[in-house]
C-alpha cells in the first residue's frame, strides 16, 4: 500500500489499522489538530507524485505488501490456514517488479 511504502521511505503515515471491540481490525486515517479543529492527515503532494513515479519505473513494488498480507490481525486467515501472503503472494510467483498480472512490467 502507498502507506506501507512511505513509511518506509520516511514519509509520516496517514492510516492505521485499529482493532475494534469484536477483534475485527479496521482502517482508520489518521486524525490531526490544527488550529483546534480535527482534520484528517493526506499524503503529501510529493510522496503520492513519487509513488506513482515508482510504480510507472519499477522502483515501487506492484500488487501490494506482502509483509501486511501476512499479517493475520490484518487481513483474514486464508484457506487450509495459511495467510494470504502465502495463498495469493508466493515467493516463487513473484515477477520482476512485484506480484498480479504486471508483475514482469515496469
Amino acid at each position: 500500500t502507498m502507506n506501507a511504502w512511505g513509511q518506509k521511505q520516511g514519509y509520516p503515515p496517514f492510516c492505521e489499522v485499529v482493532t475494534q471491540e469484536d477483534g475485527l481490525a479496521n482502517l482508520q486515517l489518521i486524525v490531526d489538530k490544527v488550529r483546534g479543529k480535527e482534520v484528517p492527515r493526506v499524503p503529501a503532494v510529493s510522496a503520492f507524485i513519487e509513488f506513482c513515479v515508482g510504480m510507472m519505473t519499477g522502483e515501487v513494488e506492484k500488487g501490494g505488501c506482502r509483509e501486511l498480507r501476512a499479517d493475520p490481525q490484518l487481513y483474514a486467515t486464508a484457506a487450509y490456514g495459511l495467510s494470504q501472503a502465502e495463498m495469493f503472494m508466493p515467493v516463487e510467483k513473484k515477477g520482476t517488479f512485484g506480484w498480479g498480472p504486471y508483475k514482469d512490467a515496469p
